[in-house]
């Protein structure tokens, strides 16, 4: 477990050769620094010799959150040899997590590294960050369930389909140029969806994972953002040849010319590496949404009314188990949307219940009032607040812009309220088009990433990731 106390926020400012109080995050060499906007750190002591100059050091960062080391006995403390004391120091507390300084920007012609403040608004969201505390909450990884013979078959020659097309003439066209070849594919797809149900009903609704892992924000068929991530950028040659981990944030369809081949890539990838992929649900995992957005368009014009109906609904079949959170080393809290509005308090407790129920869409016929189905539609529909006007006394307002009932957006007291009540840290969410492909907001706190770029008909969005890692959160941007 982390041990973690809760101390008031403080201002600091940083000399202009480090990182002053505008984000400027170059360090004394010129190059780019670390930015720890948010950190916890542990119980070691920082080192105390340096006292002449007032930079941060590579160690401690921007904006230190200390941990004072757990109180020993005297008997204990004078019993104990240099090595030991030094050992102990080592050993005795987690490692601090904090946001990097620097961003990965890859191009068609390569990859960069830049500082954070040298991206559009990079400015502004680092002027957002400040340390925030956290409480202790016991980590138990999630369980996975092996992949039947017949899943691990079907998921392989998936795989190998999509990437031969995509490599060879980067679209799908020849797999649908004959009724043949449509019922070539449309038959194993039928075999991969059963798969999937039978694994994903054995997944909590809320994952506990540990890091490294990749987060990716919206995909919504963008199939070329994804085979880049995924074979060039992140895991070059392939996810097989590394053992590097995902975790997706749901919006995996609708927008974008590819859903099919999407959605039947990453279920392919679960059921190959259930350890090292998962797939949460996002608004559009709802068949009254994918219904309007394009995926039944698809479905239907690719295999015809009757097969394209049955492939449509087996799909939305095998998104109604998909899991609507994950927590990761119990310091951020990843999800679709937002945080909810009420039920905070017993949040972690209630979707890791294995009886929490999967709804088939966020939008029956009959309004459901159940608790659980309120929080699961605000889980994957809520969105940080531009600001704190507007909202009521807990930190909410109803959510004007996604014209849906029942939804709302947080501000700030909503978001300190959630992180005293879990003990989380960070809130790491889709669900919103950002330029660069990700943002911060909320003082640090919330960190939105969206993985499809050129997102609409005439966007010129970056599409990014977020790798958990080392401690840290490093941010990768795909300019188109």
């Amino acid at each position: 477990p982390h041990f973690l106390s809760m101390e008031k926020p403080t201002d600091r400012s940083i000399d202009s050769k480090g990182i002053d109080s505008k984000g400027k995050g170059i360090d004394s060499k010129g190059r780019p620094a670390m930015l720890a906007p948010t950190r916890i750190a542990d119980n070691r002591q920082a080192p105390t010799a340096h006292t002449g100059s007032t930079r941060p050091s590579k160690e401690t960062g921007f904006l230190p959150h200390e941990i004072p080391t757990p109180p020993q006995s005297p008997q204990r403390e004078a019993s104990q040899s240099p090595k030991e004391k030094r050992r102990s120091s080592r050993t005795s507390s987690p490692c601090p997590i904090r946001v990097a300084n620097s961003c990965l920007v890859l191009t068609n012609s390569g990859a960069k590294e830049v500082s954070f403040a040298a991206l559009r608004n990079g400015e502004n969201m680092l002027d957002a960050c400040m340390r925030v505390a956290s409480a202790s909450v016991s980590c138990k990884l999630t369980p996975t369930v092996a992949c039947s013979t017949r899943g691990t078959k079907v998921a392989k020659d998936i795989l190998k389909l999509l990437d031969e097309e995509w490599q060879a003439s980067g679209g799908f066209r020849s797999l649908y140029q004959s009724p043949q070849l449509v019922q070539r594919f449309f038959i194993p797809l039928l075999v991969l969806f059963q798969e999937a149900k039978e694994a994903l009903e054995h997944e909590p609704m809320l994952l506990k994972l540990q890091s490294p892992y990749y987060v990716l924000g919206d995909i919504h068929g963008n199939f070329a953002d994804l085979f880049f991530f995924l074979n060039q950028a992140l895991t070059p040659g392939g996810i097989r040849y590394t053992p590097a981990k995902f975790l997706f944030l749901g919006d995996y369809v609708d927008r974008g010319t590819a859903s099919i081949e999407v959605a039947a890539y990453l279920l392919s990838l679960k059921l190959l590496y259930p350890q090292r992929i998962y797939l949460l649900r996002g608004n559009h995992e709802d068949p009254e949404i994918n219904s309007l957005y394009g995926t039944k368009d698809q479905c239907l014009s690719v295999f015809g009314p009757v097969n394209g109906e049955k492939l449509w609904t087996r799909l939305n079949e095998v998104f109604r188990l998909l899991p609507v959170a994950a927590t990761i080393d119990n310091l951020l809290f990843c999800v679709h949307g937002g945080i909810p509005s009420t039920g905070s308090t017993t949040l972690l407790q209630t979707l890791s219940d294995r009886d929490f129920p999967r709804f088939p869409t966020m939008f029956p016929d009959t309004e459901d009032t159940s608790p659980e189905f309120q929080l699961t539609r605000e889980l994957m529909w809520n969105d940080p607040a531009g600001g704190d006007k507007g909202l009521d006394p807990s930190g909410f307002a109803i959510n004007e812009a996604r014209k849906c009932d029942g939804v709302y957006v947080f501000g700030n007291e909503a978001l300190n309220q959630f992180v005293r009540t879990t003990g989380l840290q960070y809130l790491l969410r889709a669900h919103e088009v950002k330029q660069e492909g990700l943002h911060i907001s909320q003082h640090g706190r919330v960190v939105t990433v969206f993985s499809s770029s050129c997102y609409g008909q005439e966007g010129r969005n970056s599409a990014a990731a977020v790798y958990v890692a080392d401690n840290k959160l490093r941010f990768i941007v795909h300019r188109p």
